[in-house]
C-alpha cells in the first residue's frame, strides 16, 4: 500500500508540469521546494543515492501496527477517489503479490494502469517496483524502523520514479520533495484511524 500512496500527488502535478516545466527550467516560474517543511508534521525529506528522495517520519504507535497498515493495499486505497480500482492479481507465498492500480487522476488525461511487485517483510517494511504498464520506472522501499521508545516507528519511505514523458529527474525530484511529505502523513492518518491507540508495550524498568 505504500507503494502509492503518492501517486495520485505527483500524477496531478503532471497536468500542470506540461505548462510550466519550460518555464521553471529557464527561471520564469519558481520550482516546487523542500517548503513542504510548513505543512510536513516534522517529515524531512533529502535525496539520497542515485537520483532518489527519501522522507522520514515518526508515528506514535508500535512497529507491528504500522506494517499491518500497509499491508491493506486495497483497502487504503480504495478510500483515494482517483482509483478506480486497486486488485492484488497475484500472490506469491505469503510477502510477496503483484498489484494492478487503475487510476483516472483527471477528465483531461488517460487512465493510468500500471502493476507493481511489491515484497513485504513482517514488522520490516516492503520494497516495490514498477513491473509493466505506465511510468518508465518506479523503484523503491517503506521500511519500518522501531526507535528505543517501544510504542514508536520510524517510516522511512524512498523512491525513485521516471515518468513516460520527457520530464528532467531534477523536477521530478523537487515534486517529489514537495509531495512525499503529504503521502507519508495519509499513511500516518491512516494508522491512525485504524489504530487510536498503541499496542500497550511494557518496557523494561532498569
Amino acid at each position: 500500500m505504500a507503494t502509492h500512496f503518492f501517486t495520485s500527488h505527483l500524477l496531478r502535478l503532471t497536468v500542470v508540469v506540461g505548462l510550466l516545466g519550460s518555464f521553471a527550467l529557464i527561471g520564469v516560474v519558481p520550482l516546487p521546494t523542500a517548503v513542504a517543511a510548513k505543512a510536513s508534521n516534522s517529515v524531512s525529506v533529502k535525496e539520497v543515492g542515485d537520483n532518489a528522495v527519501q522522507a522520514t517520519l515518526l508515528v506514535e504507535r508500535p512497529v507491528a501496527q504500522v506494517y499491518d497498515v500497509i499491508r491493506q493495499t486495497e483497502k487504503i486505497l480504495a478510500k483515494d477517489p482517483t482509483f478506480e480500482s486497486v486488485v492484488v492479481t497475484k500472490r506469491m507465498g505469503a510477502h510477496s503479490e503483484l498489484v494492478k492500480y487503475r487510476q483516472k487522476v483527471s477528465p483531461f488525461l488517460p487512465v493510468y494502469v500500471y502493476t507493481s511487485q511489491v515484497d513485504y517483510t513482517l514488522n520490516k517494511g516492503s520494497r516495490f517496483h514498477r513491473v509493466s504498464g505506465s511510468f518508465k520506472s518506479m523503484d523503491g522501499s517503506c521500511q519500518l524502523v522501531a526507535t528505543d521508545n517501544p510504542n514508536q516507528t520510524k517510516i522511512v519511505y524512498t523512491l525513485k520514479v521516471a515518468l513516460d514523458v520527457p520530464l528532467p529527474q531534477a523536477i521530478i525530484n523537487h515534486l517529489l520533495k514537495h509531495d512525499l511529505p503529504r503521502s507519508l502523513n495519509l499513511m500516518k492518518a491512516a494508522v491512525y484511524q485504524q489504530y487510536p491507540s498503541p499496542i500497550k508495550v511494557a518496557t523494561e524498568k532498569k
